[in-house]
């Protein structure tokens, strides 16, 4: 059949299920007029073929294939959604829902155990936690600067640590080595560089009075130079214990001393000689051994200023021993000739005190210390007595002191005047 017949025989196949024709078995149509041109068919109709019928460009669209309904599939379950951060996989006896289904270890009860971990976790499901865990017992080494030491893998609170043995660490020392092991390399208790304190002297004196410790400290691995430190010095009167044995300004104090330049030279021994006191100094052209301090302040060798008077060299609340004709203030603070001469008490030079060491000297009386004719002019018996290894005898052999009594020079201007370019300088004793 042409494809225009099937066209045909299709499109009558669905005019027949709306007529009455019927058609060919092969879908062919019933009752179809045979033509030759269009004349020959009904006005509706064209010669198609030989046959008379509608034209192609008429026809209703018909599918040409058969509905065929599709063949069902079999039923497949949705897969259910797995549980969100779960990961499903074998369930193992480990205490862990493996399977992510919500049961832990379930299913078969013998499951097979997994492996001890170190986690806090029974894996082996023995009742035991991180027993016999691999690894364990395995050497080691731990530490920090100079503390490494070896030691053994343990599982201790679910964490494989390195166990040593304790020990104390060294102290840290200025070295450039990290000692103690904390980290830090030639730091003291307070996270600085390491200090300490120094005392380059006898460390009997550290401490007492002015002396006090330097400081070093540790630079580059290395110590550096002491810092600050306080040392014995001479005494001196400030109110501070410069030499260091623990008394203040022993000595050297003017109203202690007995000289205003705070310092004696003769009769130095100051607990054995308290109130006498050999004075050094000197004074313009002859003055007199009993008159006044002059002008001026302090004045002294060891002040290097020159005084007035001789009085001036006696500190205040002292006077030039005898000034006033009493000899008995004389002999009470020495003692004796022999304390008066000796070297060792007195010191060497000259020192002179305010008494002649004759009033009056004559053939027939000696000396006499009486105040009947006063003191000489001028000459032997005027000068005045005179203390230390440089003094001279004098015209008088029993005066002040038994066995003598001696002088500076003989040389005098009379009632005790004379120059400092004689003597060493003057006996003042402390007014009482």
């Amino acid at each position: 059949m042409s494809p225009r017949l099937a066209s045909l025989t299709c499109a009558c196949l669905l005019a027949c299920s709306l007529t009455l024709c019927g058609c060919l078995f092969d879908g062919a149509p019933l009752l179809l007029l045979k033509c030759e041109v269009d004349l020959d068919c009904p006005a509706s109709e064209r010669c198609v073929e030989g046959y008379c019928g509608a034209a192609l460009d008429e026809l209703p669209d018909v599918d040409l294939e058969p509905d065929v309904p599709p063949t069902p599939e079999p039923d497949t379950p949705e897969p259910e959604p797995e549980p969100e951060g779960c990961l499903p996989r074998a369930e193992v006896c480990d205490g862990i829902d493996n399977d992510c289904d919500g049961a832990i270890d379930d299913d078969d009860p013998d499951l097979p155990p997994a492996d001890e971990l170190c986690d806090g976790i029974d894996n082996d499901c023995d009742g035991l936690i991180d027993e016999d865990v691999e690894g364990e017992g395995a050497p080691c080494a731990a530490g920090q600067g100079g503390c490494v030491d070896q030691g053994e893998l343990v599982c201790l609170d679910g964490a494989m640590i390195c166990q040593i043995e304790p020990r104390e660490a060294p102290l840290e020392v200025c070295d450039g080595v990290d000692n103690d092991c904390d980290g830090l390399v030639d730091e003291g208790p307070d996270g600085l560089p390491l200090k300490a304190l120094c005392f380059e002297f006898d460390a009997r004196f550290s401490g007492v009075g002015a002396c006090a410790p330097g400081l070093q400290r540790c630079e580059g691995g290395e110590v550096g130079p002491c810092e600050g430190p306080v040392y014995p010095t001479e005494e001196v009167c400030d109110g501070a214990d410069n030499d260091c044995d623990g008394q203040l300004d022993e000595g050297v104090c003017p109203e202690e001393v007995g000289c205003a330049d705070g310092r004696r030279e003769a009769f130095a021994d100051l607990a054995r000689f308290p109130a006498i006191a050999g004075c050094s100094g000197g004074w313009p052209g002859r003055r007199s051994l009993r008159g006044d301090r002059g002008e001026g302040g302090a004045c002294g060798d060891d002040l290097g200023i020159a005084c007035g008077g001789p009085a001036a060299l006696c500190a205040s609340g002292w006077e030039i021993c005898a000034r006033d004709g009493d000899l008995n203030v004389l002999r009470s603070r020495i003692g004796g000739a022999g304390v008066c001469l000796n070297r060792e008490a007195a010191g060497p030079g000259r020192w002179v005190a305010g008494a002649s060491h004759c009033q009056r000297y004559g053939i027939f009386s000696g000396c006499s210390y009486d105040d009947l004719a006063g003191c000489a002019d001028r000459g032997d018996c005027s000068e005045p007595i005179c203390c230390g290894d440089g003094c001279v005898e004098g015209g008088c052999k029993d005066g002040v002191f038994d066995g003598g009594t001696r002088i500076p020079a003989l040389d005098s201007d009379g009632c005790n005047a004379m120059g400092s370019g004689l003597v060493s300088g003057v006996l003042c004793c402390r007014v009482q």
